[in-house]
């Protein structure tokens, strides 16, 4: 090779040295932007998540703002309409349907919606001091009827675009013979809750269709049991429609302590009053494990060796009592008892969580005794866990497969976390969380001395019996001087009833006959012990009586046969 094409490819080399730095230092860029934009796709969801948790919560703000508001439709306008004339033609309205209410006093703010137009009526929106005076207004809006005035819910512009759609198809509905109506952003359907996801509705805006063409409801489900409903001739069924499953009621109250005097029979009284069947109860605080037996319930209760502290426990109607198969204390902060059922037997756990405050030595110890329990129990039992967990359930979407979107809480806390994690490995779900009902019958613990409350009372069930659960939610209106809200679920079971021993048909007298042939019996008794030796063994003398008796029963035909029955 010459010098000159030596030197050709010396230059080539450097060349192609050169282009191998550029890409060295451009993949290093890519790589540093890679990184880079997935940091900023986390970013980004994170922000997504924390977004939907701000809406969530701007969303219930919302909703408690407007709770105590109405809003009255139909009612004559005005130009220049004066705050004090507005006052008076509500207090009027309010008066002739019969409420007692002073707007004045009641009513923080009246004023009217939107601009004014000579042809409209526009709304009148109404804030009212108290929650018990909107009911009271709701009780006596039956009196409005053949007016021209109405009074509705001031809802946000979400939920009314969200009535707004479900409106279309309440209609259709109706038309296919369901019983329907709405409910905030929810549709009713023969007793069956329906939200706005379960309608397909791909509306465009240049669609000139009409909505009923244009998005047919998916009912087929409603279809199919409506169905079932009916006879050969294609009417409904109204007996089978209307056959109601029987329930069972089984309740959780922290009661806080049963050292009181008479707090047991008060805690019994409040649990008929409410027809519960079982109630699991937590901090009882008595030592020890034992039974107590009442004439209309038993009380079976797993204390710590010291009196004082912890303590749970479950006391049984006298309805139940004879389902019981077995009570075991774990310590004394879990307890189970095992019921009778005719599908699959039905273990409850009592539980009393460590409070959130308490160390994570204490938390761990009490998930790893409550994982045993578990572990422990019969395979094709039906497992329920019920208790104070002091555990706040949120709506993480990551938690869907194991909690509702019904808790009353939008983040977890860290009990929150352990409960799903133990739901999660032991394949159950948190029904507490999974019905629809208002705040105040979400809350089952009240902050002393507020008026603010957290849902930290739980029922879990096993995924496979999911359904037989019917509804869970608080009660404010039970009393035993506690903090806790009485809860209680409601729940399909097929008890085993007790089979009635068959007994023998006694003999019955022919009472006719007898009168009939009285005195031959009489005579004939008589020739009969007339010709007995007396015997003066008391025992032997009965035995020869009866004897005697029989022979002239039998003779005399003193008993009635089939025949004559």
């Amino acid at each position: 090779m010459s010098e000159k094409e030596e030197s050709e490819m010396t230059e080539i080399r450097k060349m192609f040295s050169a282009i191998n730095r550029k890409l060295t230092v451009v993949e290093e860029k890519l790589d540093r932007n890679t990184e880079a934009m997935i940091t900023i796709r986390k970013e980004n969801l994170l922000l997504k998540e924390s977004i939907k948790e701000q809406d969530s919560r701007l969303e219930l703000l919302e909703k408690e703002v407007r709770k105590n508001n109405i809003i009255i439709q139909g009612v004559a306008d005005e130009n220049d309409e004066k705050e004090e004339k507005l006052t008076e033609k509500i207090q009027n309205i309010l008066t002739k349907m019969g409420v007692k209410v002073d707007v004045e006093i009641d009513a923080s703010e009246i004023r009217r919606i939107g601009t004014y137009k000579p042809n409209g009526n526009r709304p009148i929106l109404v804030k009212l001091q108290k929650w018990k005076t909107k009911m009271e207004i709701y009780k006596l809006t039956k009196n409005l009827k053949g007016s021209d005035i109405w009074i509705n819910d001031d809802f946000s512009k979400k939920v009314q675009a969200e009535r707004k759609c479900l409106t279309t198809y309440l209609q259709q509905v109706r038309q296919q013979g369901s019983t329907a109506y709405l409910r905030y952003n929810k549709m009713i359907i023969d007793g069956k809750v329906y939200g706005k996801e379960h309608f397909e509705m791909t509306v465009k805006s240049k669609d000139k269709r009409t909505s009923s063409e244009r998005s047919p409801l998916r009912l087929n489900s409603i279809k199919d049991d409506k169905a079932k409903n009916r006879d050969m001739n294609g009417q409904m069924n109204w007996k089978k429609r209307n056959k109601k499953t029987a329930s069972t009621k089984i309740g959780t109250w922290n009661i806080q302590t049963m050292l009181g005097v008479g707090k047991m029979e008060e805690i019994a009284r409040e649990m008929k009053n409410y027809n519960i069947g079982i109630l699991a109860l937590q901090e009882i605080r008595w030592s020890g494990e034992g039974k107590v037996d009442k004439e209309d319930f038993t009380l079976l209760y797993a204390g710590e060796d010291k009196q004082g502290r912890n303590g749970t426990g479950f006391m049984i109607s006298k309805e139940y009592r004879d389902m019981i198969i077995d009570f075991k204390r774990i310590n004394g902060r879990i307890s189970t008892i095992r019921i009778k059922n005719k599908i699959a037997n039905i273990t409850l756990v009592n539980v009393y969580a460590p409070t959130e405050d308490a160390s994570e030595n204490d938390k761990d110890d009490f998930y790893d005794h409550l994982e045993r329990a578990c572990e422990s129990i019969p395979k094709h039992d039906t497992m329920i866990i019920i208790g104070d967990t002091n555990a706040k359930i949120g709506k993480e979407k990551y938690l869907e497969k194991v909690a509702g979107k019904q808790s009353l809480h939008n983040i977890s806390n860290d009990n929150g976390k352990r409960l799903c994690n133990l739901a999660a490995g032991t394949d159950m779900f948190i029904v507490s969380t999974k019905f629809m009902h208002k705040p105040e019958h979400k809350v089952t613990w009240m902050r002393p001395g507020k008026t603010t409350g957290n849902q930290i009372d739980h029922a879990l069930i096993s995924k496979k019996r999911e359904k037989m659960v019917q509804d869970v939610r608080s009660y404010r209106g039970a009393n035993v001087d506690t903090d806790h809200h009485l809860v209680i679920v409601k729940m399909k079971m097929r008890t085993i009833v007790n089979k009635k021993i068959k007994t023998e048909n006694k003999k019955r007298w022919n009472l006719e006959e007898l009168k009939e042939k009285k005195d031959e019996y009489e005579s004939e008794l008589g020739k009969q012990l007339a010709a007995e030796v007396e015997e003066n063994d008391i025992d032997n003398t009965w035995g020869h009586l009866k004897k005697l008796y029989d022979k002239s029963d039998r003779k005399n035909s003193r008993q009635k046969t089939k025949e004559g029955v």
